[in-house]
């Protein structure tokens, strides 16, 4: 085999940027718009699967892991910097997890509206058959060798193999006479020319175009260098990375045949035979995979996409094909953004959508705010930091965006549409890239939500102006997506609000109810007082009782009436943690400790203990934890409650509040979900504790839980102490 890379230096730390000057800047900008095309009958299952309730993330990845189109386009989705943040997903099932099975079907809606639409379609029939079974052949064979030789990993191998040919789709759709060079190789039979034919017309090979495509991904850079390295002789794979090795090998057993397999042994260090074994079960597979989903790959003897150019150009669509056109290319577009349920994922969306209909890479989105006559990012998540930091007026602005808003017209710097582009367009294409500006208003009900925006490369340009109907329908079925979800939002924020109300109706009837009873027992608590005047010991216990009381009272008239509560109340109150704690242990160490069996250790300095926080809520804090403490110890223990009044952080001073048990420990995840207000629905198991949580917080404290099984559990509690 000849060598169909040259020797180059080391690889540049920008890997993007080499390979995009490796293919050259022109090619890189030709190739930009262009789509990856997958096989319908994998977009029909996985639009069947998305619709299933029953289908797994497994079954779903499993799918999609078939096509090379569909895994490359999940791929640079869930590697974009928006969603990685400093992850890098190489295997499908993780970018599902990222992506979510809604995304996924818009996806392959997408897709499948492309390919009914695309232009290229129009000119050229492309059988994908033969391709995607030889896609899936040296997946499986790399992935076996991986396996079998322990060189590389098994489904980083898998991918390689599965997108080691991607380039030849990117080209298929970006560069317009590369469909002619395919269909002459395939009526000539001379498929194994490609790699020479492909330099002779572009400079480079597909191996090269599907490295620069895995690299604009920014992961793996080993993964782009197995698929550029592909087509190289045996002599000069022999000392590359195992990866490359592993894909080389896979490749050149199923395109050369029985003749290449002596390379085993040296390469791989597996005798020829296991290679050969290897390569007949993977061929066996795929065979049994093609069967289940309709395709008849083993009647075709070509690896490429098989193209047959139309003998002439088709017809100008009627006005009455262009309306069906754009009705049925509207209605799955609509039926996945309106499932869209938050601005980021709507943001995503639309701008995958974009990428797969018009092969518009950079896209923003700008909202309209009616109140003050802006464009603004500042809602819109999922893009730049200038982007979201931008607002336009639509009254004095001279910019582009402004002046679409205003006409609700797509306008675009390459159409005259701006003389000069403002400072603001000069801003936005900064942020997006591309050599010119188009905005496409977002209308609804006649108005303007908002607008898109594009950096445009200037070659890709007329393609995009012959689609500027479509975008612009495009860009109305968005902002319906849009008002829809204003609508919903409203409807849902006014039924909380009559929820509230009448909740907070309920609330003051029951608070009202519940006092008549609570103030005759204090009545009657008072008559008692007065005939067990000599008795002191019996004297404080009702005083307890009636504090507690009087305490419940009090929570029930704050839960009718939640906005009486003073916001500065808690700075300018006080309390001193060390005698409330002796004065609740006099009413609630026997029924709460003693009774159980449990030994209760203090360690209350006499020091200033007094806290920037009222009574009662420290009330409900002490007894809801030391509740927990003995329904935790039924069989008796050891419960130490410690003050630390002299606590600092920099210049802070704080009073720490220790309380240990010696149960079982609660379980940290138990811990993060009820101090976070996840209480399970219709249970009050847990709600002391998350009532604790937010009360520490309303106090401006901080609670830390720390536990270990069959250890115990420890709530460490720091109050702002008063003055500080």
């Amino acid at each position: 085999m000849s060598s169909d890379f040259p020797v180059t230096a080391e690889r540049a730390p920008d890997s993007a940027a080499f390979a995009t000057g490796f293919i050259g800047a022109d090619l890189a900008g030709r190739l930009e718009g262009a789509s990856l095309p997958s096989l319908p009958q994998v977009l029909l299952r996985v639009l069947a699967l998305t619709d299933d309730d029953g289908a797994s993330f497994a079954e779903l990845a499993g799918l999609i892991g078939r096509d090379p189109g569909l895994s490359a386009r999940v791929l640079s989705v869930a590697n974009a910097p928006a969603l990685r943040r400093g992850r890098e997903f190489r295997r499908i099932d993780d970018c599902l997890t990222v992506l979510g099975t809604r995304f996924v079907r818009s996806m392959a809606a997408c897709l499948a509206v492309q390919s009914a639409f695309d232009e290229v379609a129009r000119q050229v029939e492309c059988d994908l058959a033969g391709f995607w079974v030889h896609a899936l052949e040296v997946a499986e064979l790399a992935r076996a060798i991986a396996q079998a030789s322990g060189l590389a990993d098994a489904d980083e191998a898998y991918l390689a193999g599965l997108l080691h040919d991607t380039g030849q789709l990117v080209l298929l759709n970006g560069v317009a006479e590369y469909p002619g060079l395919l269909a002459r190789l395939y009526e000539a039979h001379e498929e194994d020319g490609l790699c020479a034919a492909e330099r002779q017309l572009l400079g480079v090979h597909h191996g090269a175009v599907g490295a620069w495509l895995i690299d604009q991904w920014q992961i793996a850079p080993a993964l782009g260098d197995a698929v550029l390295f592909h087509h190289e002789s045996v002599e000069r794979i022999a000392d590359a990375e195992a990866l490359a090795r592993v894909l080389w090998a896979a490749h050149a057993a199923l395109a050369t045949g029985d003749s290449s397999l002596e390379f085993a042994p040296t390469l791989l260090a597996l005798p020829a035979d296991s290679l050969a074994s290897l390569r007949t079960e993977a061929r066996q597979r795929i065979a049994g995979i093609a069967a289940a989903l309709g395709v008849d790959g083993t009647a075709l003897d070509v690896s490429l996409p098989l193209i047959r150019l139309k003998a002439a150009p088709p017809p100008p669509a009627s006005p009455i094909d262009e309306m069906m056109q754009g009705m049925a290319f509207a209605q799955p577009l609509q039926a996945s953004l309106f499932a869209v349920s938050s601005d980021e994922e709507l943001m995503l969306t639309v701008r995958e959508s974009a990428r797969i209909l018009f092969g518009l890479h950079r896209m923003g989105m700008l909202l309209v705010e009616p109140e003050h006559r802006l464009l603004s990012g500042s809602r819109v998540g999922g893009q730049s930091a200038l982007l979201r930091r931008l607002e336009i007026s639509l009254v004095t602005s001279p910019s582009l965006a402004a002046q679409a808003a205003l006409q609700g017209l797509p306008l675009c710097s390459f159409d005259g549409s701006a003389a000069s582009l403002s400072v603001t367009d000069i801003q936005i294409l900064r942020a997006l890239g591309g050599d010119g500006l188009l905005c496409v208003p977002l209308i609804a009900r006649r108005q303007c939500l908002g607008m898109l925006l594009f950096g445009i490369a200037g070659a890709h340009w007329p393609r995009v102006e012959r689609r500027l109907t479509w975008l612009s329908n495009f860009a109305r079925i968005v902002a319906a997506s849009i008002d829809s979800s204003r609508e919903a939002r409203a409807r849902e924020q006014a039924n909380e609000e009559a929820l509230a109300s009448r909740y907070r109706l309920r609330a003051r009837q029951v608070a009202h109810e519940a006092g008549n009873p609570l103030a005759i027992i204090r009545n009657y608590l008072k008559l008692l007082e007065r005939k067990l005047s000599g008795e002191g010991a019996a004297l404080r216990e009702l005083t307890v009782l009636d504090e507690e009381i009087a305490r419940v009272a009090g929570i029930l008239q704050a839960i009718g009436e939640p906005a009486t509560r003073e916001s500065g109340s808690e700075a300018d109150a006080a309390c001193a943690l060390r005698p409330l704690i002796e004065e609740l242990l006099d009413g609630y160490r026997q029924p709460l400790f003693a009774a159980r069996g449990i030994e209760l250790k203090l360690d209350l300095p006499l020091a200033d203990s007094r806290v920037r926080a009222r009574r009662d809520p420290l009330i409900q804090i002490l007894l809801n934890l030391w509740k927990n403490a003995a329904e935790a110890m039924p069989e008796g223990g050891c419960y130490t409650i410690e003050l630390v009044p002299g606590a600092y952080e920099g210049e802070r001073r704080w009073v720490e509040l220790r309380l240990h048990d010696s149960g079982p420990g609660l379980p940290p995840e138990t811990w993060a979900r009820l101090s976070s207000g996840q209480v399970a629905e219709g249970g009050a198991h847990g709600l002391g504790l998350s009532i604790v949580s937010e009360l520490v917080s309303t106090m401006g404290g901080r609670i830390v839980c720390s536990a270990q099984p069959g250890r115990g559990t420890l709530f460490s509690i720091h109050l702002p102490a008063a003055g500080a």
